[in-house]
């Protein structure tokens, strides 16, 4: 065997590459089959098939990956010697495409021995037969393909005939070694340049790969073809003969419109394959010519279809005339990593293929491809032309990692939807196209459609409570700390407030603040401000004296409930005048135990609940009665609360989860367990109580729930019904410790997701085991309330396609207190109701509906973040930030993994000093919205376009976690709990001076810190105490203290 070395030709090169980066995959692999009808002459087409080699050079051709050379061998004197037959007699053909799709997925081998293909006569019967032929792409292109079957069936047909007829095709070795030496030539270069010029970065990428598949390159692929019915090919026909164009570019006119609704970008990249024969002769050549050229569209509102169309066939012309530019060339010039990265994800064909062949009389034969099970782009749409006697097919080819097959058919109706609006929108403005199918907008509506139920008429929560006290009306309604009060004591204790609020001028829409600790008083503060008809107002105590100023001057209130211990930072020179409930004597123990002469309306004021805001002020929430009301509901549906649940409530009353928790068990004649802060702060302490309690309903934040399940606390939750998690999304490993665990399995978790203004929760996810999903859905709207994923102008997504979440419904808040602009802003006119006006709520956060109707949570569309369950804006954090005189610039952001917590970088205003800034924090800002970690830099870092650059923002790694000089521990105390917070904070060292709290331990590490010491030691130390245990050494001190006392105490006795 004589090899002769013959160059590659350029189209060959980009196939080198890519077999030689993925060795083991069949995505270079090419083929299809020819379906043969009649009495076949075996003998004449074999005779036939194995002349393929003699009339075409490209099937002589061999190639070695082994030694990464730049070449190929042609070996001049193979013949080819073997064509097996396969014999299936008696099966389906159903069989034989099975076997052959199988086929498909096996990799060619690359070598010096043989060439690269590989073929096999299927006989089925005596009057049908298949051929099958795969080669490998460096041998062959379709193109090339299809002139094979049209030789074999000519050579066949001579053969039968005894002509002598002589097969002369140019030579592809030849044709190659001519285009190699044009290769990198003076034009090429210039073609390199203008590529270059029109493309000078990688674009962004238009597809996001599924979360499985975010660190594995996987080029599985699959296929869905539709044949297009007559009436659809004629629309097509009509459509290119009306606009002058072609198919693929009334498709790249489509996804330009579909793409930049889906991603509000102006610039799109598509490839277009090129068979790159430049004349007829070589048309009839097999071999490796074509490639695939870039397509850069734009999309600019106010142009008109027609425009765009013509816009894309000009681009196309010009584009055309540098064609022989390598896109491998490209992409390494653009230092794209192919390995792990595309240049282009979208390709768009229109071929034509002759799939008649004449093998002569008697025997009819039809040429098919076949789907490969590797393709090396993500997205592949085809559209596929094989004659009179094929319908036209769109095939779209898609790797799995990216799509799969009911995504891919949502794709393809959206495509079509788009088209047949062409030729009526021709003159108009491509803003004007639709890109939903009727078909989906129903499916997307189906979603809302089970969730009316009709509230109960003329309630509140106020009658539900009275009725209860009448009913049952020694039941327990509340516990706290061994103290009980029955339904008949809160009943007429609220009643007593009530009246006495209601003389000191309190009435329906007023809002009564209220600060105070955690306590039954907080209870009957909260019903008796609802009984006198006004909305409360809760106001943390432990907030600084300012913030506290700031809302009592917001709410205008002139009368506030409070406690001895709440009242300490309200400042004294306020004209608010403050009720305290454990005064002694009770300031209204004389009032009526009667009700109220009136109850609250459906659309009055209930609460009003502050959140962050971005300008740097909190904004007030204004909920309503009925609102309230149907997410009490709700939860009393969804979760089968009844008169002898028991539910347990931990939120902070601020949080407007603490509304369900404190009062829906009261609504239907059940026992709300309020627990105090000290125990909440203590999770193995906090958990045994809630287990002791036989805690029916339980809600906790997904970071306090992660830390639970690290701390070994033998309950078994034997009476629990259902588990939430809220207030910030919960990770796929949380929930599968929880379902791993023996005792928890059997209880249900329940993701529950909605923002204050629109009543708490509008989402429910009900899940009986761990969920596959990394991202954990939202779940399902719940009653009453219906959720849209719209684009910025408000206009309804695609299933699956990411987008701002709305929501509607009897949920939906007034607004907000004194920001009319802002209300305007965010509370609109629900669009997609015709039958009356409504308001929808634009939540600013970023979701996409999945197939089965729940909703997936993608993050936000600004700096709203949430930290333990609390709600902050990044930006209410920077304004307070640069308000410092140490500070002339700040940024701040959120760290991600287990140990979430805020960073601040700053830009100080002279020397840098962490405690100033720290105390200026603290004394505005709740302790839930100060940084754990403090950045000085020189500069904030931008972007190009002057934006700030939280990319380049320096990670906060151990030294800058470490805010004074390292001092190691002293003994062997200092040591054991240097080790726990190191372990806790996830840094390598801490010196035993640094402030705990500045590094991150918050208050739910703070718990798990109080654990492990307990764990360590033996001593119980609070979570209050830890607090004014704020480093290493103090902390090491006061452990030493306690082991002290314990042991002489022990002496003594």
């Amino acid at each position: 065997m004589s090899l002769q070395i013959v160059p590659l030709h350029p189209s060959q090169h980009d196939i080198y590459m890519d077999q030689m980066i993925h060795p083991d995959s069949p995505q270079n692999n090419d083929g299809g089959y020819t379906k043969m009808t009649g009495l076949l002459d075996r003998e004449k087409f074999r005779e036939a098939a194995l002349s393929v080699p003699d009339v075409f050079d490209a099937y002589k051709l061999r190639f070695d990956l082994s030694g990464h050379v730049d070449h190929a061998f042609l070996d001049e004197g193979f013949r080819e010697q073997d064509l097996p037959e396969l014999d299936f007699s008696g099966k389906d053909p159903n069989d034989v495409l099975e076997w052959m799709s199988e086929q498909f997925k096996i990799p060619i081998p690359i070598n010096k021995e043989k060439p690269p293909y590989q073929h096999y006569l299927i006989r089925v019967s005596d009057t049908l037969h298949f051929y099958f032929f795969k080669c490998h792409h460096l041998v062959s292109d379709g193109y090339g393909m299809s002139s094979t079957f049209r030789y074999i069936a000519k050579k066949y047909k001579a053969l039968v005939a005894g002509a002598g007829v002589t097969f002369n095709y140019p030579s592809y070795a030849e044709e190659a070694a001519r285009a190699a030496a044009a290769y990198n030539n003076e034009e090429y270069l210039k073609e390199g340049e203008y590529w270059k010029n029109k493309i000078p970065a990688k674009p962004a990428s238009l597809l996001q790969k599924k979360p499985q598949y975010a660190a594995v390159q996987d080029q599985r692929s699959e296929s869905l073809a539709l044949e297009l019915p007559p009436d659809t090919q004629r629309f097509l026909e009509a459509l290119q003969e009306k606009t002058k164009s072609n198919l693929q570019q009334l498709t790249i006119a489509a996804f330009i419109i579909y793409f930049y609704r889906i991603h509000r970008r102006d610039e799109f990249h598509f490839g277009m394959l090129l068979h790159r024969r430049r004349n007829k002769q070589l048309r009839d050549v097999a071999g490796m010519f074509t490639g695939v050229i870039p397509f850069k569209g734009t999309y600019v509102p106010g142009t008109k279809l027609i425009d765009l169309i013509r816009q894309i066939s000009t681009s196309q012309r010009e584009d055309y005339r540098y064609q022989n530019y390598l896109l491998g060339d490209l992409i390494r010039k653009l230092k794209v990593n192919p390995a792990e990265d595309y240049l282009l994800e979208v390709i768009v064909n229109n071929a034509t293929i002759n799939s008649q062949l004449d093998f002569g009389e008697g025997i009819d034969a039809i040429t098919f491809s076949i789907p490969p099970g590797f393709v090396p782009f993500p997205l592949e749409v085809l559209w596929l032309d094989y004659g009179v006697l094929q319908p036209i097919q769109l095939r779209i080819d898609y790797q799995v990692q990216y799509f799969n097959a009911a995504e891919i058919t949502l794709l393809r109706e959206r495509l079509l939807h788009i088209l047949q609006q062409f030729p009526d929108a021709l003159e108009s403005d491509i803003d004007d196209i639709d890109i939903l199918p009727d078909a989906e907008k129903k499916l997307l509506d189906s979603f809302n459609n089970n969730s009316h139920i009709n509230p109960p008429e003329h309630t509140s929560v106020i009658t539900l409570l009275a009725e209860q006290a009448e009913r049952s009306p020694d039941a327990i309604a509340v516990m706290f700390e061994g103290m009980t009060l029955t339904y008949r004591a809160l009943h007429e204790r609220t009643n007593q407030l009530a009246h006495y609020l209601q003389r000191r001028g309190v009435k329906a829409n007023k809002l009564v603040p209220v600060c105070i600790e955690r306590s039954v008083n907080m209870l009957v503060a909260i019903l008796g401000i609802m009984k006198a008809g006004a909305a409360y107002v809760p106001i943390d105590p432990e907030y600084p004296e300012e913030r506290i100023r700031y809302l009592l001057e917001d709410t205008g209130a002139y009368v506030m409930i409070s406690s001895s211990y709440g009242k300490r930072n309200i400042p004294r020179d306020m004209a608010v005048s403050v009720i305290m409930l454990d005064n002694i004597p009770d300031i209204f123990s004389n009032e009526s135990v009667q009700p109220v002469a009136s109850t609250p309306a459906p659309d009055d004021l209930a609460y009003m609940i502050y959140t962050s805001g971005s300008t740097g002020r909190p904004k007030g929430v204004m909920v309503e009665h009925k609102g309230m009301l149907n997410h009490l509901f709700a939860k009393i549906n969804d979760l089968n609360i009844h008169q002898y649940s028991i539910v347990a409530f931990t939120a902070p009353y601020t949080f407007d989860i603490s509304v369900w928790q404190m009062l829906s068990a009261i609504a239907c004649g059940g026992t709300t367990i309020i627990y105090p802060d000290h125990l909440i702060y203590n999770p193995t302490a906090f958990i045994r109580t809630v287990d002791r309690h036989m805690v029916t309903v339980l809600e906790l934040v997904p970071s306090y729930l992660a830390a639970l399940l690290k701390e070994n606390n033998g309950v078994t939750l034997s009476h629990l019904e259902y588990l939430l998690v809220t207030g910030e999304a919960v990770s796929a490993h949380t929930l599968q410790q929880w379902f791993a665990h023996p005792a928890f399995s059997r209880i249900p978790v329940v993701n529950a997701y909605g923002p204050t203004e629109a009543s708490d929760d509008i989402c429910h996810h009900f899940m009986y085991e761990a969920p596959e999903q990394v991202n954990v859905p939202l779940g399902k709207p719940i009653q009453n309330m219906r959720i849209y994923i719209t684009g910025p102008s408000l206009e309804l997504m695609p299933m699956g396609t990411p987008g701002e979440i709305c929501v509607a419904g009897i949920g939906v808040s007034r607004g907000y207190l004194n920001r009319p602009e802002l209300t305007a802003e965010k509370f609109v006119i629900n669009p997609f109701e015709t039958t009356f006006e409504e308001r929808m709520y634009r939540t600013g956060d970023l979701g996409r509906w999945l197939p089965d109707g729940t909703i997936e949570y993608l993050g936000r569309l600004d700096d709203q973040i949430k930290i333990r369950g609390y709600r902050i804006e990044l930006g209410e954090i920077e304004h307070v930030l640069v308000k410092c005189p140490a500070v002339n610039e700040a940024v701040v952001i959120k760290t991600e993994g287990d140990n979430t917590q805020l960073v601040g970088y700053v830009v100080p205003s002279g020397e840098f000093d962490r405690e100033v800034i720290l105390n200026f924090l603290q004394g505005k800002l709740p302790e839930y919205m100060v940084p754990a970690v403090l950045i000085p830099l020189e500069n904030i870092p931008l972007t190009a376009n002057g934006k700030i650059d939280k990319k380049a923002l320096p990670a906060p790694d151990g030294r800058s976690l470490q805010p004074q000089e390292y001092v190691a521990p002293r003994n062997a105390t200092e040591e054991k709990v240097a080790a726990i917070c190191c372990s806790l904070l996830e840094i390598q060292q801490i010196s035993i001076h640094d402030k705990l709290p500045e590094l991150g331990m918050h208050s739910l590490l703070m718990m798990r810190l109080a654990t492990a010491l307990q764990s360590q030691f033996g001593l119980t130390i609070t979570v209050r105490e830890l607090f004014n245990l704020v480093t290493i050494a103090t902390l090491a001190k006061h452990v030493a203290t306690q082991l002290s006392a314990r042991k002489e105490k022990r002496i003594v006795l």
